[in-house]
């Protein structure tokens, strides 16, 4: 009778499992694509990476591109998803160049989730990411990086 009475408060314990915290976007990475040598460049969003006229392939870049890379790393685990969206700018008017809803079905400490973009040539791309269950409703702060592909003569 006793190894009943612990087991059902085993259980009952387990129940009330300790919170989990919250999933988070840890980081988001940014890389073009050179089509003359098959290679990625370094992290765009490092402060010290500048793109300038992408098409020619100006200032940091070591060729002409037109196709990013987004990686997003995040924490979230088991049945979840998430949503990146990136919003193109030129002259102060922003519109939608994607939005992405990727299922996360990983029991990992960390997944990394792959969004491409092509046709990413002159303008300011806004990139953000966010936790979410599969209802859509937010399990995450979200997480927002900037990057400019500037241009001109």
């Amino acid at each position: 009778m006793k190894f009943v009475s612990v087991v059902t408060t085993l259980v009952i314990l387990s129940s009330f499992s300790v919170a989990k915290e919250k999933p988070k976007i840890i980081s988001i990475k940014g890389q073009v694509y050179y089509h003359q040598t098959g290679t990625w460049s370094e992290n765009i969003f490092d402060k010290n990476f500048h793109i300038f006229n992408a098409v020619i392939g100006g200032g940091s870049l070591k060729g002409p591109t037109h196709q990013t890379l987004f990686t997003i790393e995040t924490d979230a685990s088991a049945t979840t998803q998430l949503r990146v969206r990136i919003d193109h700018s030129v002259n102060k008017k922003s519109k939608l160049a994607r939005e992405s809803m990727i299922e996360i079905q990983n029991r990992s400490p960390k997944t990394y989730v792959p969004v491409l973009l092509d046709g990413t040539s002159f303008g300011i791309y806004k990139v953000t990411a966010q936790v979410e269950d599969l209802l859509s409703r937010p399990l995450s702060e979200p997480l927002t990086a900037i990057v400019d592909f500037a241009g001109g003569e």
